[in-house]
């Protein structure tokens, strides 16, 4: 499966990539993220984390996140995600929102402003 697929339909997307080494830290605010998108715009944004090549254990996921495996690690460096990172596409194929690391707080502040009050 190749991302452009993925950005073929009328809804945003968004990337949430997983770091190779990921801390407590970052396992915490990735569970906050994704409850975020699929809790109050799940109708609206498709979710995918993106699992680095190597990962022996799949990051727990909430209903409705889809985990896509990146074998060879391209896909993190072209993304410069040595660390966690968030992509939300627009639906016109732009890059609307970027984060590194995600943080909830500036991510709601940008998807409020973009979406009809919640």
């Amino acid at each position: 499966m190749r991302i452009f697929e993925l950005l073929s339909g009328t809804r945003h997307v968004a990337f949430l990539f997983v770091a190779r080494h990921p801390s407590a830290e970052d396992a915490q605010r990735r569970r906050e993220v994704l409850h975020l998108l699929q809790q109050g715009y799940g109708d609206l944004i498709d979710a995918y984390l993106i699992v680095p090549d190597g990962q022996r254990r799949l990051p727990p996921t909430r209903r409705g996140a889809r985990v896509l495996m990146a074998p060879d690690g391209a896909l993190h460096r072209e993304h410069g995600a040595d660390e966690e990172v968030l992509y939300l596409v627009r639906p016109d194929g732009y890059i609307g929102y970027r984060s590194q690391p995600p943080e909830t707080g500036p991510l709601s502040a940008y998807l409020s402003a973009i979406f009809l009050p919640r």
